[in-house]
């Protein structure tokens, strides 16, 4: 039976995990504060798992098309030489591992647009409301048996719900409430780094790469350039946190001015930034933020994205994980059914749990190092990331956990894969022609291939396999495809993701 779902919070995480569920036949409804999606937010970047949940959801081919030809990252010095280049790698790679620029960078209004548009006809978008207040309220054997949820929106009015995904980012309010009597639960950091983003124009001069410059006393400055005509500019400082806490706590003209004064004299293009600084109108600030905690949910009540995980902004997995969470929560909604809620609320929160530390692995011994003191702190640390432009830096979720690399689960109940005896027949360019990007524009499809093939009764088969099936030179016989996991004690379903050993060099 479909569940009423209400969703918090139209970021990126609320419509990828409408996209889902939408698609599962449950009715959505996506409720935003703001009164239409949010214009503001700059680049953003897709890396490794995140990528395959979006060639799952069929977008692949829109993203790389509303993708930022950002070529690379520049790491410049104090005389403004640009000796060290670290140029972006396919993410199509055997290792998965890719630099400081993505293949897939991408504007975060360009990618809440795309999810928007993919989800606007089957899912219900209300602007201009927030939830204030939830109540789990508890399935009883005189009336309604399963638990739901009862939402109180800024309007006054109440809504029941058998499901509330707070989306809402790290400052949810949801979060907020739910962590309210067991605050030692809720063990989210601040990180003592304060940053400033926002737009100046290009020049002439200014190539398609991220420009990176350190300066002395543990300040960061980078410029990056997504129009012909425009670009932006990050200011990060691991210093005078009073002095920023302060300024956070006033007016937009108050953090202007700290930030003006503590990059006082950092070099490089000091005037141009800050002459741009002067006159930026989507100025925004802030001290980086980790999110951490115990539990994701309680009750019908669950956090996703930033709300639950956010890594921090240097972290530069925020967009990434927002994906990633929202495919693993609707599958573990689609596998164990809308009577074992609770159960597939566990298994979301114990399949993302190893991935989500990993990726929040932000020692403040190495924060420092990347925010260098002296000069010599400076040159030390450009050694080490020209050694690096000579090969490959890895992302945090690419490293080994626990000796395996963590790998995007299956879940065949919301895909699609060939369970006939035809597939053997295929030809190898009609089996294969499944991993390209046609696969994914036909996602929804499941017949799209029967005319050509003779294959019906599909179902998604991952990408991974489909590679392995062709280096064998024979047919899957059975799923899944890599090695199996039980996580759910749940004794109603399977609970299998999948773990590759990692990879070799």
């Amino acid at each position: 039976m479909p569940m009423k779902v209400a969703i918090a919070g139209a970021g990126v995480a609320g419509p990828a995990v409408a996209f889902w569920l939408a698609k599962q036949g449950h009715e959505c409804t996506v409720i935003e504060r703001f009164p239409s999606l949010r214009a503001a937010g700059l680049q953003v970047d897709l890396r490794n798992e995140a990528i395959e949940a979006v060639r799952r959801m069929g977008l692949l081919p829109t993203v790389r098309e509303r993708s930022v030809p950002e070529m690379g990252t520049i790491i410049v010095d104090s005389k403004g030489h640009e000796n060290i280049v670290q140029r972006k790698f396919d993410p199509e790679c055997e290792s998965g591992v890719q630099g400081k620029t993505s293949s897939y960078e991408i504007m975060r209004r360009d990618l809440i647009q795309i999810l928007y548009d993919a989800t606007k006809d089957n899912v219900t978008y209300r602007f201009g409301l927030s939830i204030d207040h939830y109540r789990n309220i508890e399935g009883s054997e005189d009336g309604d048996k399963t638990d739901k949820v009862e939402v109180t929106l800024s309007d006054g009015s109440r809504e029941i719900y058998d499901l509330l995904i707070a989306a809402d980012g790290q400052g949810s309010r949801i979060r907020k409430q739910m962590f309210f009597y067991s605050p030692e639960e809720d063990q989210s950091r601040w990180l003592g780094i304060f940053s400033a983003y926002y737009t100046l124009p290009r020049r002439d001069y200014d190539t398609s790469f991220c420009r990176m410059y350190h300066a002395t006393e543990r300040r960061l400055a980078m410029t990056r350039w997504h129009k012909e005509d425009m670009g932006q500019v990050y200011l990060m400082a691991m210093n005078n946190a009073e002095r920023f806490r302060r300024a956070l706590d006033r007016d937009i003209a108050s953090q202007k001015d700290a930030f003006a004064a503590v990059f006082k004299g950092m070099g490089w293009q000091e005037e141009r930034i800050m002459h741009a600084l002067t006159d930026a109108e989507d100025f925004y600030a802030d001290e980086m933020l980790q999110r951490r905690s115990t539990v994701w949910s309680r009750g019908r009540v669950v956090l996703l994205g930033d709300s639950a995980y956010c890594a921090s902004p240097i972290a530069g997995v925020g967009s990434s994980m927002a994906l990633i969470g929202a495919y693993v929560l609707a599958g573990e909604l689609a596998i164990h059914g809308e009577k074992n809620v609770c159960e597939a609320l566990t298994s979301y929160d114990t399949i993302m749990r190893p991935l989500v530390d990993q990726s929040q692995r932000l020692p403040k011994r190495s924060l420092q190092g990347w925010f260098p003191l002296s000069t010599w702190s400076i040159k030390r640390l450009h050694v080490k990331e020209w050694v690096k432009s000579k090969g490959k830096g890895a992302q945090p979720w690419t490293k080994e956990l626990n000796g395996h690399r963590w790998i995007l689960p299956d879940y065949p109940e919301m895909c699609w894969r060939s369970k006939s005896s035809a597939w053997a027949s295929l030809p190898s360019t009609a089996r294969s022609s499944l991993t390209d990007d046609s696969r994914a524009q036909s996602f929804w499809s499941p017949g799209a291939y029967s005319a050509a093939s003779s294959v019906t009764d599909d179902i998604w088969l991952p990408s991974h396999a489909l590679q392995e099936e062709e280096n064998t030179g024979r047919t899957v016989a059975e799923w899944p495809l890599a090695t199996p996991l039980t996580f759910s004690k749940c004794s109603n379903c399977v609970r299998r993701v999948d773990i590759l050993p990692p990879q070799k060099e």
